[in-house]
């Protein structure tokens, strides 16, 4: 759903640009998709302890509190070509929780990104 409302709001945003001559202001663009998403998030898991503020506004930093970080990538070969994702979900210390990685087959780049986004998420919220 992530991928459809960000693909949606930049389809949005380019009308804007092609039929009322809106400029593009890329930062204006991501945190229009940032505020779209964290409704969307806090929909999904209403009893989520962070507030939509706190996802949106100021993100928790590494050494204040807990919160574990998901790193993922996706790799390509060439334009469009045999794809595979990987990433790591680690907690505040730095420790390994979650790891994983596997082939997508024949994908171009920023779909390979949406992919490995897409598995992050799925095992982020399947994991407690």
């Amino acid at each position: 759903m992530a991928f459809f409302a960000t693909i949606w709001r930049i389809w949005l945003w380019r009308n804007s640009m092609v039929y009322n001559g809106k400029i593009f202001d890329h930062i204006q663009l991501f945190e229009t998709i940032k505020i779209r998403l964290g409704w969307w998030c806090k929909a999904q898991r209403p009893t989520v302890a962070i507030s939509l503020n706190d996802l949106l506004l100021a993100p928790p930093k590494k050494s204040v509190d807990n919160m574990p970080t998901f790193n993922v990538n996706a790799s390509v070969l060439g334009s469009y070509g045999s794809a595979g994702i990987h990433g790591i979900l680690r907690n505040h210390l730095g420790s390994s929780l979650v790891i994983f990685s596997k082939a997508i087959g024949v994908v171009d780049p920023v779909l390979a990104e949406t992919i490995a986004i897409k598995e992050a998420l799925k095992i982020f919220y399947a994991s407690k």
